[in-house]
């Protein structure tokens, strides 16, 4: 019985989820093949990719996922990510600030350009993303974590 490209898709985030990132990018291989242009296939198979470490696949497939779907944010999100884990923290920040024009209420995009930031030593617009982040969610662990290290390093300067 054929399957189909959302089963092949599915499949893969089960094993990204369970830490099988190989697994996974074969699980959206298989979607590909069947569907090219299934954008959330290549912005996951880019999410494994850069957790595999094999960020110039990655960003090579965000950049796919984003010429097939333009208005969605994750995609856009995603590639600052990888760029974050390069140390191309201005490129972090070009893509995160793509991803804010689609989303602008996206704290985690907000919160991960506040890194990005902060990686620059940009720390007064480091310290801008973290409250805006906190401001749309205040609960946002991670934002507060940044907001509270980045409040401990400007008090030690």
């Amino acid at each position: 019985m054929d399957r189909h490209p959302g089963e092949w898709n599915n499949e893969g985030v089960d094993f990204f989820n369970e830490g099988n990132y190989e697994e996974a990018v074969r699980c959206y291989e298989e979607a590909l093949k069947l569907d090219p242009e299934l954008a959330e296939a290549w912005n996951n198979k880019g999410n494994a990719l850069r957790l595999l470490g094999r960020f110039e696949e990655a960003l090579e497939c965000f950049d796919r996922a984003i010429d097939l779907n333009p208005e969605n944010f994750e995609p856009w999100v995603n590639k600052g990510a990888a760029y974050y884990d390069m140390g191309e923290y201005d490129e972090a920040v070009e893509s995160l600030d793509k991803a804010l024009e689609i989303d602008p209420e996206n704290a985690f995009a907000l919160n991960n350009k506040g890194a990005a930031l902060a990686n620059s030593s940009n720390f007064k617009a480091a310290m801008e993303c973290f409250e805006e982040a906190l401001r749309i969610d205040p609960d946002d662990v991670n934002a507060r974590r940044n907001k509270e290290m980045l409040e401990d390093i400007l008090r030690e300067a």
